[in-house]
């Protein structure tokens, strides 16, 4: 790796460099990631595949289960919750009215 001196350069040169650093950066990673693609690809060609067939066994493997609700706004039967990820306002509010998640269970 080529070492810079950095306080050897003038101000218009550090400028300069700054502007080249980004199209260096690009330029290095999309010759990193064809390395990577030739390397996965060399893989899949001694296990005696290509590598669009992996990529569609992955898409394929596991299709997402539908989690059933498991609370129901007793305001609005509609409005439903399973129970995962942030709670819905209408949780929050039954909550600070001194409701419980027991309450509206399903």
């Amino acid at each position: 790796m080529n070492q810079i001196n950095l306080n050897k350069l003038t101000l218009t040169e550090l400028i300069q460099l700054q502007q080249e650093i980004p199209k260096a950066i690009s330029k290095a990673k999309k010759a990193e990631k064809n390395n990577v693609i030739k390397q996965i690809e060399t893989i899949a060609a001694e296990a005696g595949f290509d590598l669009e067939e992996i990529l569609a066994l992955k898409k394929e493997a596991k299709p997402k289960r539908k989690v059933k609700p498991k609370y129901r706004n007793p305001d609005d039967p509609k409005q439903t919750w399973t129970g995962r990820g942030r709670r819905p306002k209408w949780v929050e509010q039954h909550l600070l009215m001194h409701g419980t998640l027991d309450d509206i269970l399903i």
